[in-house]
């Protein structure tokens, strides 16, 4: 089940990166894997690399923005829609579950 992460526990930062601790960092290349599959939505690909940057934020916002502009109803998330690092490092977890659920069924993706 899907939880909140905890800085300085879970995830740390450093300058333009936010970074998983121990097993979240292997969450968040899981992460990054699955926005790479929306590239076509986002405009870039991310380097699955576990670290956490202004493009995954840009990312998560660019496949919400498609799935509310496709399917209004489909506002509600279990987590805030991310402008920072530290908020897609915080719920990476839940960002993970959705786009691998509801963004993936409502922009018809395949998620690797």
């Amino acid at each position: 089940m899907a939880r909140k992460l905890e800085k300085g526990k879970d995830w740390n930062e450093k300058g333009e990166i936010a970074y998983g601790v121990g097993p979240v960092h292997e969450d968040l290349k899981t992460l990054q894997k699955a926005l790479n599959s929306f590239t076509s939505i986002t405009g870039h690909k991310l380097d699955v690399d576990g670290f956490i940057g202004p493009k995954s934020a840009h990312a998560v916002k660019a496949i919400y923005d498609a799935v509310v502009k496709k399917n209004p109803l489909l506002t509600a998330t279990p987590f805030p829609v991310p402008d920072t690092k530290e908020e897609v490092a915080e719920y990476a977890e839940f960002i993970r579950d959705w786009v691998k659920s509801t963004a993936a069924t409502a922009l018809s993706v395949t998620v690797a």
